[in-house]
């Protein structure tokens, strides 16, 4: 069945979130002053990937691997930007 599960984040550069394979991922907000991932998840399936979430503040230098936008989160003056890295 789908449903939307939520996921907690650590504010750290890059982590990794394992999820059911065919998730998809809705957005990054802070729920209490923790950054929470959304995603679409099939509860009927077993196998998993990772996905490699990154955190951005804005300023900060970016390599050039390729990442895909999910939100930007506000935390008390400071602004970050996250990201699926895209695994080829």
């Amino acid at each position: 069945m789908k449903t939307i599960y939520k996921y907690p984040l650590g504010m750290v550069d890059s982590q990794i979130v394992i999820l059911p394979i065919y998730s998809k991922i809705l957005t990054v907000q802070l729920q209490k002053d923790q950054p929470m991932l959304w995603a679409i998840i099939d509860t009927n399936e077993f196998k998993e990937t990772e996905h490699i979430i990154e955190i951005y503040g804005t300023g900060h230098g970016m390599n050039k691997l390729k990442r895909k936008y999910i939100s930007t989160i506000q935390l008390g003056s400071l602004i970050f930007h996250v990201f699926e890295r895209i695994q080829s």
